[in-house]
């Protein structure tokens, strides 16, 4: 009786041990960052990924004397040694107010997050943003933000940006009380990726940082 209770109490302990490292095991599709001095160290990508990069921060210029300036930064770096790690090397001390997106273009497992210590407020995006045009493709963004910075990244295909305000010339509602309604037409490559879109499409990742208030977002179409 004692062996078997013994026995009994063994393998719950092995059944418990099991079950914390499986938790503990990293998901590939859960990408993680790290911060270090100069270099922002992006894991868990899939081998040989390239990774969409989108990041605004604000920074102090280097004149004399020194005044704050907004820096966007978008860019594909790519996992050469296909050991599922990448790195952004900025050649200088990261941003203490900076907000990042990471995009992997080949799976679109993504993540948005600021600079630890950094804690502007995160946008609550949704499939809302994402409109018809008269011909019923869905290729328009409504975005309710005086001037925004935009990634979207289509997984297997490619990585495009753009920068907008209201009453620009991009912004196609020049209505005071409507949002900015751009054309994802309009995006503009990143790195080698071919010309923009006609429409989105679910499974389309979606990265957007509000330039006046700081804000930032990031959403996948469909999910």
């Amino acid at each position: 009786m004692m062996k078997k209770l013994m026995w009994a109490v063994m393998a719950l302990y092995f059944l418990s041990t099991a079950a914390v490292l499986a938790a503990a095991a990293p998901d590939r599709d859960d990408l993680s960052v790290e911060f270090q001095n100069d270099t922002v160290i992006i894991r868990n990508v899939s081998p040989g990924a390239r990774v969409a990069v989108l990041s605004v921060a604000r920074e102090m210029s280097q004149g004399q004397p020194p005044v704050p300036r907004l820096v966007r930064r978008t860019e594909v770096i790519t996992d050469d040694d296909r050991d599922g790690v990448v790195r952004l090397e900025l050649g200088k001390l990261i941003p203490r107010m900076a907000m990042w997106a990471f995009v992997d273009m080949n799976t679109g497992a993504s993540i948005a997050l600021p600079t630890p210590g950094y804690e502007p407020p995160r946008l609550n995006l949704s499939d809302e943003l994402v409109k018809h045009d008269n011909a019923g493709q869905l290729k328009k963004l409504d975005l309710v933000y005086a001037e925004v910075e935009i990634l979207l990244v289509r997984p297997g295909t490619g990585a495009w940006r753009l920068n907008a305000a209201k009453y620009s010339q991009l912004d196609e509602s020049k209505h005071s009380e409507d949002p900015i309604r751009l054309d994802v037409e309009s995006m503009l490559p990143v790195g080698d990726s071919p010309n923009a879109p006609h429409s989105v499409k679910p499974g389309d990742v979606i990265a957007i940082v509000d330039l006046r208030w700081m804000q930032y977002g990031i959403m996948e179409v469909g999910k």
